[in-house]
């Protein structure tokens, strides 16, 4: 990675390094970014684990300092508890109430909540619906706080390796789609850079060589983006742009038949005459 850092920071101070970029393959084009992607992504992803590594020890204390005493039991569809009722933790946006002994009107004063009665569990959502759930194809259970405590001590291992998981497998599908993303636009300015070549008289004559500058003066917008990602700014998005058109046409507008070299031609065999 550190060859590539020292290839960036030459791209970036050189204005006729567009001549070493057109030539280059695109393959090893598309790795040099996607390197930078992986490695942006890579930083969140150790700060999200570090995080679970912290907060899932936890998960035992807190369950017993916040979780209600009593039992609640499930039988035949109806639901018993043994916990005082209503049972409610209540924001200015959001409910849970647990009232075997309610009625789903227990929920209009609120904008969205979830209220659990002896049969059924309804939600209401922010937009004022509703959806009810039944226990009738529930199996029977019973359930105590202090086998939710035993359970959390006794599997933190599993729970951060799951969340560890799902962590890789969100980061792997954001960055799936964001690349695919990138690499469509890449195809798309490649195909402006070589029209605007085309205009400019500049020896760029594959769609490939328009494509790498793309690539290449895409860099830096995207250790920028992350920046705006923590902190979205419409100023930074236009200055974003602005690197990427600067680069882009700087490497263009300075390609010249001297400084770019034409790639070699194979050498046509000798005719050799037999006598």
């Amino acid at each position: 990675m550190l060859a590539t850092f020292k290839e960036t920071i030459t791209s970036l101070q050189d204005k006729t390094y567009g001549a070493k970029i057109v030539l280059l393959p695109w393959p090893k084009v598309v790795w040099y970014w996607t390197k930078y992607l992986l490695l942006f992504s890579l930083i969140p992803l150790v700060l999200v684990i570090a995080g679970f590594t912290h907060f899932i020890p936890q998960f035992p204390r807190l369950a017993k300092d916040r979780l209600p005493d009593g039992e609640i039991n499930l039988r035949n569809g109806r639901l018993s508890t043994t916990i005082s009722q209503p049972f409610s933790v209540i924001d200015p946006q959001f409910a849970f109430i647990l009232n075997t002994e309610g009625a789903p009107v227990d929920l209009d004063q609120y904008p969205s909540g979830l209220l659990i009665l002896s049969d059924r569990i309804i939600v209401k959502t922010s937009a004022g619906a509703t959806q009810t759930r039944t226990f009738e194809r529930l199996p029977d259970f019973s359930l105590a706080k202090s086998q939710i405590v035993d359970w959390l001590s006794g599997h933190q291992f599993f729970l951060w390796f799951l969340a560890v998981l799902a962590a890789l497998a969100i980061t792997c599908v954001i960055n799936l789609f964001f690349w695919v993303y990138k690499m469509i636009s890449f195809l798309f300015w490649g195909l402006i850079l070589l029209f605007v070549a085309r205009l400019l008289k500049k020896p760029l004559t594959t769609f490939t060589g328009g494509f790498n500058l793309a690539v290449y003066a895409s860099v830096l917008p995207l250790l920028l983006s992350s920046v705006i990602l923590l902190a979205p700014n419409q100023i930074l998005s236009f200055f974003s742009f602005g690197l990427f058109a600067y680069y882009s046409l700087s490497w263009l507008v300075n390609l010249s038949q001297t400084n770019t070299p034409s790639p070699a031609k194979p050498e046509k065999p000798r005719k050799t005459s037999n006598k």
